[in-house]
């Protein structure tokens, strides 16, 4: 075989392979990119629609974040909503990101000495909603969850910042399977489309590697008989 064909040939191969590494690289990413915005959609959801029903359940939210007790309807809503399917936890804070209230592995108790969370007072100062996914470290914290202030509105001015701490191991698993399955399906489409041009090009390169070297041998061949 010609030298330079042979180092073409490896080079092409090569150029190959590594395309292929990238595609799988470029789709593992693809999948973890696509899953980390899916649980962040999930948890900014849950949470939200979850400050909105507490805080249309809790008439004395806005007195609650200042500090007066809990009316006795406020607290059998939280006691009664303790664990809410996906919301394991949540803390009440005011409106100055003290906590306040914590309901936590269903017990409900009010805040003897308060915490600060920059995030909450962050969530009240933007209105907005900030999220944090993590995994979980702790006893009692599941494998994957997401941590969400979500700001209380009141007649246009923010009353309280409930944060709602969402178990998303479920969703997890389910979201990475289905955008595995999907990243997988397209890269095996991908692979194909380029995979069998690339293979035909290699055997037809061979077939003319070999048929050059029958005609050198053949040329040979008649040169030393001739």
């Amino acid at each position: 075989m010609n030298p330079l064909s042979n180092i073409t040939l490896r080079t092409s191969v090569g150029l190959l392979l590594a395309i292929l590494a990238t595609l799988v690289g470029g789709t593992w990413l693809t999948v973890k990119v696509t899953t980390d915005h899916l649980l962040y959609r999930n948890a900014t959801e849950t949470a939200r629609n979850w400050a909105q029903y507490l805080a249309s359940n809790v008439t004395d939210l806005e007195q609650i974040a200042a500090g007066e007790k809990p009316s006795s309807a406020s607290m059998q809503f939280f006691r009664a909503t303790a664990r809410s399917e996906n919301v394991y936890r949540y803390v009440i804070f005011n409106r100055y990101g003290y906590s306040i209230l914590v309901s936590d592995r269903g017990a409900v108790t009010a805040v003897e000495v308060s915490d600060h969370s920059a995030m909450a007072a962050q969530s009240l100062k933007n209105i907005e909603t900030i999220v944090d996914a993590r995994a979980g470290t702790s006893a009692g914290e599941p494998k994957y969850f997401a941590e969400a202030f979500v700001p209380v509105m009141l007649g246009g001015r923010p009353i309280a910042v409930v944060a709602a701490y969402v178990d998303q191991v479920d969703a997890r698993d389910d979201f990475f399977s289905s955008s595995l399955l999907a990243a997988v399906s397209l890269c095996g489409l991908t692979t194909i489309a380029f995979g069998l041009p690339a293979i035909a090009w290699l055997r037809r390169t061979r077939e003319k590697e070999q048929a050059a070297r029958r005609i050198h041998f053949l040329a040979h061949h008649d040169t030393l008989i001739g």
